[in-house]
């Protein structure tokens, strides 16, 4: 009973150990990401909500699945400023893989500025920096681009 005991807790030891590896890979390629607006976004004036969409690019040799990884907290800002919008919604189940990009569509963002300077500051979208919170099993990291 003693050697079941012991070699059920081996595994249970090796399996956490590949799983902690797992996660430590999954958040050194989350720190690879690289996030890009495209495109004027639609603009709500009665909500002060604009949407949005964002080119996401895995450059790494690595697939990133879907129910690993969380993209939450996206914030909009100008290089050097504090963020004017935030998005609202998390993006879960996406998969990206190795040197691939996709294209998120329609993130809805809340603009903390008025909708006229951001509509201003938006016309030049080329300029904007995203920055993303990207987790993965509980562990996070925050992305700007």
């Amino acid at each position: 009973m003693k050697k079941l005991i012991i070699g059920v807790l081996g595994i249970v030891a090796v399996a956490s150990l590949y799983g902690a590896k797992k996660v430590d890979m999954l958040i050194n390629i989350s720190k690879e990401l690289t996030f890009k607006m495209i495109g004027f976004p639609s603009i709500n004036y009665k909500r002060k909500t604009v949407k949005i969409s964002i080119k996401v690019t895995n450059p790494t040799a690595y697939n990133l699945e879907a129910n690993l990884l969380k993209i939450k907290n996206i914030e909009l800002l100008l290089p050097g400023t504090k963020p004017f919008a935030k998005s609202i919604t998390e993006i879960t189940n996406i998969s990206i893989p190795a040197n691939t990009d996709i294209v998120i569509k329609n993130i809805v963002f809340e603009v903390h500025i008025t909708i006229f300077e951001a509509i201003r500051i938006l016309k030049d979208y080329k300029k904007i920096e995203v920055q993303a919170e990207v987790s993965a099993f509980g562990q996070s990291v925050k992305v700007t681009n």
